[in-house]
């Protein structure tokens, strides 16, 4: 579960210093993956919510790479991606 909420402060808070973010918001995603797949077999909720995160992970890598492209995000696909990584909080506090 540490490494799950791990991932959520790396996805919610953003720390830029010149342009660059000392939070990325993939590395997030990735401790939350490694959370989920540690507690998989304690919930199947876990390995739902699993195919998420990896999207999201390669969703947040590829963002990088487009502003390198020229290509920059508002805060509003700021915000819909964070909504996104909320669908799989009910998941997780509703196992049992």
């Amino acid at each position: 579960m540490l490494y799950i909420f791990i991932g959520y402060l790396f996805t919610f808070f953003h720390l830029k210093i010149n342009g660059f973010n000392f939070l990325p918001n993939f590395l997030g995603y990735i401790f939350i993956v490694i959370g989920l797949t540690k507690l998989a077999n304690e919930s199947v909720k876990f390995a739902q919510s699993k195919p998420w995160a990896i999207g999201m992970a390669c969703i947040t890598f590829l963002m990088p790479a487009g502003e390198l492209l020229g290509i920059y995000y508002n805060n509003i696909v700021l915000v819909i991606l964070n909504l996104i990584t909320l669908r799989c909080l009910p998941t997780h506090c509703r196992y049992s």
